[in-house]
């Protein structure tokens, strides 16, 4: 089988455009003889199916006339189309007039079937005068290589990517460390994010600076802030180019889970979950410590007055979301009189006092920390001021006496 084609700046185009690209080659080139035709030293080329190549150099100082063209090969290469120019096709030993000056040079051909990795063509290519005379000769080698995109992600909880077995990962806002190092024959890379229930699909390909950084690609400096959420999962697709070649990963989030915990006032601390009865704290040392909370990446904390059978009093209440993961060392009446504007009814802040709210009503407060990734979850102790002598004592900072 032998087609010959004109070669035009659209055709060349649409070969650039074919999403089928199956094979790369790379084409360093041998000494000519003359220097008339001249290929890139080296570089990735586009390949077409059933293993198709298509190499493209220039030709220059080639003086008008006409000129034979001969091309030869060492394998199989079993159709060959050499394009001088935007509209001149040449056929293998035939004449054709040359009236140009330099140009775009194209050789396209096919190796039948699907051709394998490393399977190598020498072209040879001459042109010949009227006279016979050789004036020009280049041999081009052309090693074709199969490109595989290769995906890993460093710093995971674990889990191969699949759909039973995702990458998972604690925390929606740490770092998504993407390693695509380990791909084969790519000069390129297209990521793309897409959420697993459906939403919002991120995807482009990579800049330079960020292809120089594959083997540790965070993908949190790639999606909008607050993209990734807690229980939930994302698709990740890496291709390579410019012969496209991919592979795509399942990612997961473990859902946030709160917890807590507080030193009471005899300093004993206290783990919310298994508290069974009302903690009490000294005034002034009202200090959550929320740090056993896991992967959250925002968290809620509220405080409301109380009766001790956890009745609220709709009087003193506070409560606010906060961004990133909950600290060690949460100062709630700090909070209070920081964001006055979250405490209810009123919108004013107030301090956490001990006594009662109502004679002979002790008053108790109802401590909560929660999170939202993927849903409304929480842990709420109750918590008493206690304002007792010892408290009192045990509160005062030493080296200073208490006024009676």
């Amino acid at each position: 089988m032998s087609t010959f084609r004109a070669s035009s700046s659209p055709a060349i185009a649409t070969i650039k455009a074919m999403a089928v690209v199956l094979l790369a080659c790379i084409a360093p080139p041998r000494q000519s003889q003359a220097q008339c035709i001249n290929f890139p030293s080296a570089g990735y080329r586009y390949a077409l199916p059933l293993g198709s190549i298509m190499e493209r150099g220039t030709i220059s100082n080639l003086a008008p006339g006409y000129y034979k063209f001969t091309l030869s090969r060492s394998g199989s290469m079993s159709t060959q189309n050499l394009a001088i120019g935007a509209d001149t096709s040449w056929i293998p030993n035939s004449y054709v007039a040359w009236t140009r000056g330099a140009s775009e040079f194209v050789v396209n051909g096919y190796i039948p079937g699907w051709a394998t990795n490393g399977q190598q063509e020498d072209l040879g290519i001459k042109l010949y005068d009227l006279k016979g005379a050789l004036v020009c000769a280049y041999t081009v080698h052309i090693i074709c290589m199969q490109p595989l995109a290769v995906l890993t992600f460093d710093e995971s909880l674990g889990g191969s990517g699949d759909l039973t077995d995702p990458v998972r990962f604690c925390g929606a806002t740490k770092p998504v460390l993407l390693n695509g190092s380990q791909s084969q024959h790519a000069s390129d890379f297209y990521v793309e994010v897409r959420p697993a229930a459906g939403g919002e699909i991120v995807g482009r390909w990579l800049t330079t600076a960020e292809r120089e950084n594959i083997g540790m690609f965070d993908l949190q400096a790639f999606v909008p802030v607050g993209y990734f959420l807690g229980g939930h999962m994302y698709f990740v697709k890496l291709a390579t180019g410019p012969v496209w070649n991919e592979t795509t990963k399942l990612i997961a989030f473990s859902p946030a889970k709160p917890a807590f915990r507080i030193v009471d006032a005899n300093g004993v601390i206290v783990d919310a979950a298994t508290a069974t009865e009302a903690i009490n704290v000294c005034p002034g040392g009202f200090i959550v410590d929320a740090s056993p909370t896991t992967c959250d990446s925002y968290y809620f904390i509220s405080i409301q007055e109380s009766d001790i059978n956890w009745s609220r009093t709709y009087v003193h209440e506070w409560g606010r979301w906060f961004a990133g993961e909950a600290p060690a060392t949460i100062d709630i009446q700090a909070l209070i009189y920081g964001y006055p504007a979250d405490a209810t009814p009123a919108g004013k802040a107030f301090p956490l006092l001990g006594g009662n709210f109502a004679p002979g009503q002790p008053r108790y407060y109802r401590v909560q920390i929660a999170t939202g990734e993927p849903a409304w979850d929480q842990v709420t102790v109750l918590v008493r001021i206690d304002d007792t002598l010892y408290c009192k004592k045990a509160s005062t900072p030493r080296g200073r006496r208490r006024a009676s």
